[in-house]
């Protein structure tokens, strides 16, 4: 009597098919969203008149190697219909690792970015929203162009 050769994988029904699509998706959007974050940022450190500084753009570009790890898991088991996950066991303990890393780095660089405008003399607009972007400004009358009311005036740079 032989042994059955049977694998240690278990196969995905068409609706698990379709959720790996759906975090391959997601993993997706989460990469192609870092290089317009990054390209604004890029634009503020040469310190225009007007800085615009989303806080959440920081976290959110840190956050890419989870990302990452979201498209190598989705792709595999949307392609191969493997639900077996172990072999990715390394790959999720080091983009998770990479990814707090990437939370600290966003915190430190929020704060010096934040403390080298002050230092550059800019002001600060109020926010539409909790949850907007922070308008720093070298001119007053910046404000009240977009309809917001100044927070802090602008001073001459230390």
């Amino acid at each position: 009597m032989k042994k059955s050769q049977s694998k240690d994988t278990i196969k995905a029904t068409m609706q698990e098919r379709l959720s790996a699509l759906l975090v391959l998706f997601i993993g997706v959007m989460g990469v192609l969203l870092v290089f317009p974050l990054v390209g604004n940022y890029m634009v503020s450190f040469s310190f225009p008149s007007v800085v615009s500084f989303d806080r959440l753009g920081t976290y959110i570009i840190s956050a890419w190697p989870v990302s990452v790890l979201l498209i190598i898991i989705g792709g595999y088991s949307f392609f191969t219909g493997d639900k077996n996950f172990i072999r990715f066991k390394m790959i999720t303990i080091w983009s998770c690792r990479i990814t707090m890393l990437g939370m600290i780095v966003a915190t430190l660089f929020n704060w010096h970015f934040t403390t080298v405008l002050d230092q550059h003399g800019y002001g600060i607009c109020w926010k539409k929203s909790i949850y907007g972007e922070t308008l720093y400004i070298k001119d007053a009358s910046e404000c009240k162009k977009r309809g917001l009311s100044l927070l802090r005036k602008p001073r001459p740079a230390i």
